[in-house]
């Protein structure tokens, strides 16, 4: 599978939440090839061959309010 751009809202309140988020998706490994994590605008933008779905249930591993942005 190609990678893939998704978008996500995700309650970021400091750069720890923002770590928190880079530290749950890097157990995905070399799936995941990007993550960029916006504290100010709540925003996570990760590059992966994986589904959205199946980042969408690893952000929400972390107790968060997670949503996809389209």
């Amino acid at each position: 599978m190609a990678s893939q751009i998704y978008n996500f809202e995700i309650e970021m309140k400091c750069e720890g939440c923002a770590s928190a988020v880079k530290r749950v998706l890097s157990k995905l490994g070399n799936a995941v090839s990007a993550v960029h994590t916006d504290v100010d605008k709540n925003t996570v933008t990760v590059t992966s061959t994986l589904s959205e779905k199946t980042i969408l249930e690893t952000l929400q591993k972390i107790s968060k309010p997670v949503k996809v942005i389209h």
